[in-house]
């Protein structure tokens, strides 16, 4: 490749088909284009959940079934590809963990509740998700 340009950069990210995890500009991809369909790709606008309350996000996971991916303050998931949320002072932190309970991402600090409680649903969501598309193998089979 020879144009490095940001032009020639962008081109070779849409070729590719690298719109998902190419993080040009932070995570949430180009700023004058669509946000990337990645698991953590930020909202948009009209995405995001307002004014979303403690309660709410309670209610979400319920209906969602998400308790075995999101663990509210503390431990009340599972500890391995989940979500987390809690508290530090006035933020509240976010992170998810990979298939050993190490995290992986974040944690995200955040000074709106409305925020943090987005990204952890979010995050919440993709966990529960992949789980449904997870393949077993069993001893003795392909």
């Amino acid at each position: 490749m020879t144009d490095l340009t940001a032009v020639g950069v962008r081109r070779v990210i849409d070729d590719e088909k690298l719109t998902a995890t190419a993080n040009w500009f932070g995570p949430t991809g180009f700023p004058s284009q669509p946000r990337a369909a990645g698991r953590h790709a930020r909202p948009a606008e009209g995405d995001r959940m307002n004014h979303l309350t403690a309660a709410e996000a309670q209610r979400v996971i319920q209906e969602e079934k998400l308790t075995a991916t999101a663990n509210w303050y503390g431990r009340t998931g599972r500890r391995e590809r989940s979500a987390w949320i809690d508290r530090d002072g006035n933020d509240w932190i976010v992170w998810d963990t990979d298939e050993r309970g190490d995290r992986f991402y974040g944690p995200s600090r955040f000074a709106s509740e409305t925020e943090a409680l987005d990204q952890f649903l979010r995050m919440a969501r993709a966990h529960k998700a992949a789980d449904s598309t997870a393949g077993r193998r069993t001893e003795g089979r392909a």
